[in-house]
């Protein structure tokens, strides 16, 4: 009896490993830090114009429009919530915040106004 009940639990015990290395996909040399990785390689814009990716009942998306809009900077808006193209650009990346802030291949994920500044201060410069 005892070794039927070894064997049923080894078996058992093979059987989920076996399930788990066939469906759990490990993303070899995946970054430490997603957003770090993000910002720095997610989706170059090269069109020279700034995309912001926002949704309407953002307060972090109404602030970057806020400062952007002060700052008569021209951008495009694309709202994540209307565009199935935006969202869709944002899952497969795997961001879950906005806004999302493009420019050539800058990209800047969240409010940070540091960030911002530089970006549009370099833009000017130009």
């Amino acid at each position: 009896m005892k070794i039927r009940d070894l064997l049923f639990y080894l078996t058992v015990v093979s059987i989920a490993v076996t399930l788990t290395h066939f469906f759990i996909k490990e993303q070899v040399g995946a970054p430490i830090n997603n957003i770090d990785y993000l910002q720095n390689n997610w989706h170059k814009n090269p069109t020279n114009e700034i995309t912001l990716y926002s949704a309407e009942w953002c307060k972090a998306c109404q602030a970057t429009k806020e400062y952007l809009n002060k700052r008569n900077v021209n951008y495009k808006n694309i709202d994540i919530e209307l565009s199935s193209t935006g969202s869709k650009l944002l899952k497969e990346n795997n961001i879950d915040s906005i806004p999302v802030i493009t420019f050539n291949d800058v990209t800047i994920v969240g409010f940070d106004a540091n960030k911002l500044d530089t970006l549009v201060t370099n833009i000017k410069v130009k």
